[in-house]
């Protein structure tokens, strides 16, 4: 390393050369680089979807799913299997362990296919995908004042298509898109009448279209041809005059089915601000860039615009929007943390190592940019934040080369030989800080699931750019130093501080086993008594330009219906658009988005998104530093008074009236969140052998529970899955029909000739290939299939099917969730953070919970937070462990003692004091990010102890230890000042999304703060007892 320096300070012409290359290279870079606001933080999942229409949840399951999942558990690379079921459809979704995403899913086809024979021969092969992991973008939306509905999603389709041919976009989904279809009608009455039967028509209707190629004509010496049928009748009028042979009769077909040409029904509708309007919602690649593909978005808008005066397509939700905005908070927090970190230099130091050193820090983080650009990441929220947190990490190994380099040009060295001397001799102390900082980040990049992907970023950003730190520090810095340092140019005076110190450092010397013994009794006492009142949640709440309210209504609503009540909400919150600063209202009919994140569809499902103004400046670095440190500010769209956790609080007032609506069955208000914790409270409850035996109610079993946890003040929102579905009619033929010769295949044929809709021929026209559907016309009353007409096999004599059969109408429920093969039914909440957390609300209604799971037999599991807590709780033991090792390894390489390593390291737990003090002088709950701050503590904490102990060790008495100490008190307190400097912006101005990340910034600003006092004070104390130093 030492050649190193010295090449790179000889090497001026080359050295100058790469710093402006990577200077001119890491703009470039930023201007290039993808930008987001979370990085992805879903699994890899692999997905099987299976449609049988008409089949009830019970039938599909064992028809199908169980088969189906046993095959996936047998499957390397899966862990987890979840899967729904509806009535007509499953989804088996498989959590992928392996990168090889390509074999997992071929080795699923190959299951699929295995139990092929075993499906119903009339169902649907199913379907194996991987699950799209596509990011939404914006909506778009269109209107018009003159066109049809039919002319309106003709527009949208072709929209469709131009959007989809942006780089980038990986998905467009219609909302209110329906294709166009050919529906026949069957009028019984008509065909009982002409003396036929259902079947016999519908046999006959299969045949009046075919599609698939005929052959072809090869002749020598002559034409080529293929031969193709006409692909049926073009148009409603045609297809009224076909003429059908039924039991040798011909009859035209309009005289026994109303012809109609029409759309499938509608499974979704939108809306735009309380109106009518057809939405796409607009996805992109995990590697498409948001601001760029916007951009391209606008612009093509604004010609579509221009091209279709009789339309208007207008932008939504657009999340780019949101991206420049929380990019320029953190930006400016980070330009902020760098201009204070300098100043402080400037004033504890002196002027021109505040600029070597602040000519360091963009180095840096341009180098460690082209790092992460280069290994395929993103700048988003979460690794700016490690850019942020990094900031006071990075200027250490500066702060300490540059220091050391002017205390040897005060001391009378030439600048070469105070360079090469003073970078030599702090160049092993420096690099095994970083190594050792870098070793208690490290194990976070291997925690797991989604909460692992999440804080990946914080790790990754400052590892790179520690790495970048000191390539920096080791080869740009010596040569700034060399050309900027003056002897002349002195260091701030420190004496006072430096007496001070001496002296209380020499008492705790002289009764170093007190002081120890102090220091070890009272830091784990007052660790126990903060732990003991400290409260945990995962997150804390952030505010967010989007608001969104959730509904679902009873199973048997029609689409129609919906829409009707979403557009009636809409409006009575648009009455207050002004005062909660409400940009734009969306509406979707036939979708949401549920409390736990997930999407559901259905005609009962209704979605709203409030899109709100950005928030006005609060605090002092957003009204006066970012607007003039950032790149795309713009103080005319900071409109917004009220935060939308207040906006929420008023919200959920307005609709608390709709709660009494018999129609609507849950309605609720969601506010945005990280995605790792869906539910702050999630019970899952599974059925055992004892409890299936003795029949007990799984109904009543929820209402138990759902029961203690409304005892619990705080505890909202509670909810469930077991939700009443569409009621089951079992159709038994009974004695008579037996004897009549009927079965229960032959009747079955009949009623579903007749009440399931089926596609049964194909069409072309002009734009493109369509269904010829036909139903019953009376197919939807109950009084029709009680009269239904069915004939006696062998006769000619014809009986009503409620002579012949038993009606028996069955509750089923809406869904069955399952997780591992096991049914579930879950109980979910969410909880009032002021009043409680998560933690405290389990711990109430636990002790009632095992009783319930007791005396009903059941497994009662909690999940939500309390799972990710627990896996968060072994992920930290993991990573705290390996991170202990490799610490201690780097430790024993550079002194080669346990007992100084020992020194070193009983720092680490006793720092988490500062971490519990500052949790309480900032207000806040312990969360997910105060633990990881922790971890990532114990690497920085004992940077110090290593530059204290590394010119301890040459002490030979007391006072040459005390004298060595105190030459090491400014590099240590300057490096602990200035990373609390420049944590303190993301400390005490975190505003939007950053403030996830502030417990995390107060873990390590407030945890070094104290680990530097132990430091100082302990770490020389105890090494006195270890070395049996005497003061007198």
């Amino acid at each position: 390393m030492i050649k190193m320096i010295d090449f790179f300070v000889q090497k001026e012409r080359l050295n100058y050369f790469l710093f402006v290359v990577i200077i001119i290279a890491g703009i470039i870079g930023y201007q290039k680089i993808t930008k987001e606001i979370f990085p992805q933080i879903s699994m890899d999942k692999v997905q099987v979807i299976g449609q049988y229409p008409g089949a009830n949840i019970d039938n599909l399951n064992k028809m199908a799913v169980i088969e189906l999942e046993e095959a996936l558990t047998s499957i390397e690379g899966i862990s987890e299997i979840n899967t729904v079921i509806k009535p007509g459809k499953f989804t088996i979704t498989g959590d992928l362990t392996t990168g090889k995403l390509a074999e997992v899913k071929d080795d699923v086809e190959t299951e699929v296919k295995k139990i092929l024979i075993n499906l119903p021969s009339d169902m649907d092969e199913p379907v194996v995908s991987m699950v799209d992991r596509s990011i939404q973008l914006m909506n778009v939306i269109v209107s018009s004042k003159t066109k049809n509905q039919k002319e309106i999603l003709k527009k949208v389709k072709s929209i469709e298509e131009r959007i989809k041919r942006i780089s980038g976009v990986s998905n467009v989904t219609i909302f209110g898109d329906a294709d166009k279809q050919m529906m026949l009608k069957l009028e019984e009455n008509k065909i009982i009448a002409n003396g036929f039967t259902v079947a016999e028509v519908t046999a006959a209707l299969s045949n009046i279209s075919y599609l698939f190629p005929l052959g072809k004509i090869e002749e020598r010496g002559g034409k080529n041809f293929y031969i193709n049928s006409w692909n049926g009748k073009k148009d409603e009028e045609s297809l009224k005059s076909t003429l059908l042979k039924i039991s040798g009769k011909k009859i035209y077909l309009s005289e026994l089915v109303k012809v109609e040409e029409t759309f499938e029904e509608v499974v979704t509708m939108s809306t735009l601000n309380g109106a009518g309007a057809l939405m796409l919602k607009v996805d992109k690649t995990e590697e498409g860039d948001s601001i760029k593909m916007s951009n391209k978005l606008k612009n093509l808008t604004n010609k579509l615009n221009e091209e279709n005066p009789e339309y208007k397509i207008e932008i939504f939700n657009d999340t780019s929007k949101m991206i420049k905005e929380r990019i320029d908070i953190v930006l400016s927090n980070i330009f902020l943390g760098v201009i204070l970190v300098v100043l402080s230099l400037f004033i504890l130091i002196n002027k021109r190592i505040s600029f070597v050193v602040g000519l360091g820090i963009p180095t840096a983080f341009l180098l460690g940019l082209l790092i992460f650009m280069n290994t395929g990441n993103t700048i988003n929220l979460i690794s700016l934040l490690g850019v942020l947190i990094a900031i006071g990490v990075l200027v250490d190994d500066a702060i300490i080369v540059s220091e050391n380099i002017q205390r040897h040009l005060e001391e009378g060295l030439n600048k070469y030989e105070a360079t090469i001397q003073g970078t030599k001799e702090v160049a092993g102390p420096v690099f095994m800080a970083s190594m050792t900082t870098m070793f208690a980040f490290l194990p976070m990049m291997m925690m797991s699931g989604e909460m692992g992907n999440f804080i990946l970023m914080i790790p990754l950003a400052v590892i790179i750019l520690i790495i970048a730190s000191v390539i920096e520090s080791f080869v740009f810095l010596p040569l700034h130093a060399k050309h900027i340092l003056d002897p002349k140019d002195k260091e701030s005076d420190w004496s006072k501080v430096n007496n001070f110190y001496k002296t209380k450092l020499k008492i705790l010397i002289r009764w170093k086993k007190s002081s120890v013994f102090a220091f070890v009794i009272l830091i784990p006492l007052l660790i126990g008594v903060g732990l003991s009142h400290s409260k945990f949640q995962f997150f804390p709440k952030f505010d967010s330009n989007n608001l969104y309210v959730t509904a679902k209504l009873n199973v048997n609503t029609e689409i129609e219906e919906t829409y009707k009540i979403l557009t009636k909400i809409e409006k009575e919150i648009l009455e207050n658009k002004k005062e909660w600063s409400i940009l734009n209202t969306t509406g979707k009919a036939g979708f949401r988005l549920n409390s736990r994140q997930e999407v559901e569809q259905g005609s009962n499902l209704m979605f709203i998104t409030l899109e709100l103004e950005e928030l006005k400046p609060k605090t002092v670095v957003d009204k006066y530093i970012t607007p003039y440190i950032s790149f795309y500010y713009d103080p005319s769209k900071k409109k917004r008074d009220m935060e939308s956790s207040q906006i929420a609080k008023e919200l959920k007032k307005q609709i608390a009236k709709y709660k009494t609506n018999k129609l609507i069955e849950e309605i609720e208000v969601i506010e945005d969140k990280p995605g790792i914790v869906k539910s702050d409270i999630y019970i899952a409850i599974s059925q055992t052998e004892e409890s299936i035996k003795n029949k007990v109610d799984i109904r009543k079993v929820i209402s138990k529970i759902e029961k203690e946890l409304k005892k619990v003040d705080g505890i909202e929102e509670i909810k469930n899955n077991a939700a009443d579905g569409i009621s089951e009619i079992k159709v038994k033929v009974n004695q008579y029909g037996e004897k009549l010769g009927l079965t229960e295949r032959y009747v079955s044929n009949i009623i579903k000739d007749n009440f399931l809709g089926n596609k049964k021929s194909s069409y072309y026209d002009y734009d493109g290939m369509f269904d010829i559907v036909y139903e019953n016309n009376l197919k939807d009353k109950r009084s029709q299939l009680e009269n239904l007409l069915i004939n006696v096999p062998g006769t000619k004599e014809k009986v009503i099917l409620k002579d012949v059969v038993e009606f028996h109408e069955i509750k089923e429920f809406e869904k069955m969730e399952k997780e591992k093969g096991v049914e579930i039914k879950a109980v979910s909440a969410s909880v009032n953070v002021k009043k409680l957390t998560a933690t405290e609300a389990v711990e109430k209604v636990m002790p009632k919970l095992k009783q319930i799971a007791e005396d009903n037999q059941v497994l009662i599991e909690l999940k939500g937070e309390a799972e990710k807590k627990e896996d968060l709780k072994n992920d930290m033991k993991k990573a705290f462990s390996i991170a202990l090792v490799l610490i201690l390894v780097s430790l024993l390489l550079m002194f080669n003692s346990f007992k100084t390593a020992s020194i070193i390291l009983s720092v680490i737990p006793f720092s988490f004091l500062g971490v519990l003090v500052g949790h309480f002088i900032m207000d806040m709950n312990l969360t997910m990010p105060s633990i990881i701050g922790a971890l990532g503590l114990a690497g920085v904490v004992i940077n110090d102890g290593i530059v204290m102990l590394t010119f301890l060790e040459k002490a030979k008495s007391g006072e040459d230890l005390l004298k060595r100490a105190v030459m090491r008190l400014r590099p240590i307190a300057l490096t602990s000042i200035t990373t609390f400097i420049g944590l303190g912006t993301l400390m005490f101005f975190a505003t939007g999304q950053a403030v996830i990340m502030q417990p995390l910034a107060i873990s390590l600003g407030f945890g070094l703060l104290w680990g530097t006092i132990l430091n100082l004070y302990y770490v020389p104390v105890l090494y006195a007892i270890v070395k049996k130093i005497e003061i007198k």
